[in-house]
């Protein structure tokens, strides 16, 4: 189902009462009283309906969802957010590795903490002493285009290959793990 705020719900489960338990007049009815809100399938007033009855709340239960978590557990689970708050560039597999877990398991776990993988960006490390070069090109390229209005289009500006002396920089690899995302950047000296 697809997730809808408490509020959206208690409406959806009130329609669905309204209704009579007709998922298809309680589909019609919510569109009606609702147009601006995302238009929920049938079958999702009877599944809502159904949840709740059984379990009494809106909220998603792992009381049964599989064997009780055992105090060897929950330091293995510590363990793993400690690992991550000190490297937090570190990537699930290497926190398996280095704890001997399985890496479901430390997928899971950061799943249930809400931390999601975050990309960092490559950017150019900028000096003081390029300012003045910056400012000098900019100068340099607005009087060629003011001689030559195609001027800009002769030129050809590319970041496909970038030899560095820091070694290969694979973005695919490299991520933050954080609860909301940091914007977290990798500054890269000179080519």
């Amino acid at each position: 189902m697809l997730p809808f705020t408490n509020m959206e719900k208690a409406d959806m489960h009130f329609i669905y009462g309204t209704a009579n338990g007709n998922g298809s007049e309680a589909q019609r009815l919510y569109g009606e009283r609702f147009p601006d809100r995302l238009l929920p399938d049938r079958k999702a007033f009877e599944r809502l309906h159904r949840k709740l009855c059984v379990t009494g709340s809106f909220l998603a239960s792992r009381s049964d969802a599989g064997r009780a978590r055992t105090d060897g557990a929950l330091v293995v689970e510590e363990d793993i957010l400690d690992v991550v708050d000190d490297q937090s560039s570190t990537s699930a597999r290497a926190v398996a590795r280095q704890l001997h877990v399985s890496h479901s398991t430390t997928r899971r776990v950061l799943k249930d903490e809400r931390l999601h993988s975050y990309p960092v960006q490559r950017v150019q490390e900028l000096t003081q002493r390029d300012y003045p070069r910056r400012v000098e090109f900019a100068l340099w390229f607005l009087k060629k285009s003011a001689v030559n209005p195609d001027f800009g289009a002769t030129m050809l500006f590319t970041d496909e290959c970038a030899f560095t002396r820091e070694g290969v920089f694979n973005t695919n690899n490299h991520h933050v793990w954080a609860d909301v995302n940091p914007l977290a950047t990798y500054s890269y000296a000179h080519q």
